[in-house]
């Protein structure tokens, strides 16, 4: 009978020490996918800050093209090929996946950038169809202010469209936006990113 004793004592802890170091495996794996998964979340969010960071330097670049054709400069090299490279669709892409809750952002950020493209139609045409700019950069700041509907803009604002002598004003001008609205969006990328370490 001791004998049994022994082999069921031997058994038992067998069990028991079995079961706990399954128990440990599973917590150490549970705890690995986690640290896995904030770090790949991490590095997506760290990918996503230098898209935007490339969409705020594509137009920069888009905009001092745009001025050197108009001035009829030399444009340099490096601005030959700036249309078309702002990765918006790569924005809104990483955003969709793994931040979706800066989804207002991206929104904001591509209103920007039709507030851009309709300014930069009249930068590149003849002075004589800019006659409605001042009416199209209302439009824009209404739209930024979150107005529906079109709405007269303050005397200052007013002032301001009036004085833009030129629709490279106005291009410089959305410019800006695009260029605060991307400041804006990395700042919470930021704040979400901690959340993570």
């Amino acid at each position: 009978m001791a004998v049994w004793i022994g082999i069921i004592g031997t058994l038992c802890g067998a069990l028991v020490g079995g079961g706990l170091a399954l128990l440990n495996a599973r917590l150490q794996f549970n705890q690995q996918v986690h640290r896995e998964r904030q770090k790949l979340l991490l590095s997506k969010l760290e990918e996503l800050h230098e898209v935007i960071t490339k969409v705020q330097d594509s137009y920069e670049d888009f905009t001092l093209k745009t001025i050197s054709n108009c001035l009829q400069i030399e444009t340099p090299p490096k601005l030959k090929d700036a249309i078309g490279k702002a990765p918006i669709e790569r924005v809104r892409l990483l955003v969709s996946i793994y931040a979706p809750e800066l989804t207002g952002f991206v929104s904001e950020l591509e209103q920007l950038i039709s507030d851009y493209v309709e300014a930069w139609g009249y930068a590149i045409t003849p002075t004589e169809f800019a006659a409605p700019l001042n009416q199209r950069v209302a439009a824009a700041l209404n739209r930024q202010r979150g107005n529906d509907a079109l709405v007269e803009v303050d005397l200052r604002q007013r002032r301001a469209a009036a004085e833009a002598a030129h629709p490279i004003d106005a291009l410089e001008a959305q410019k800006r936006k695009i260029q605060a609205a991307c400041s804006r969006f990395q700042a919470q990328l930021v704040i979400l990113a901690r959340r993570y370490l």
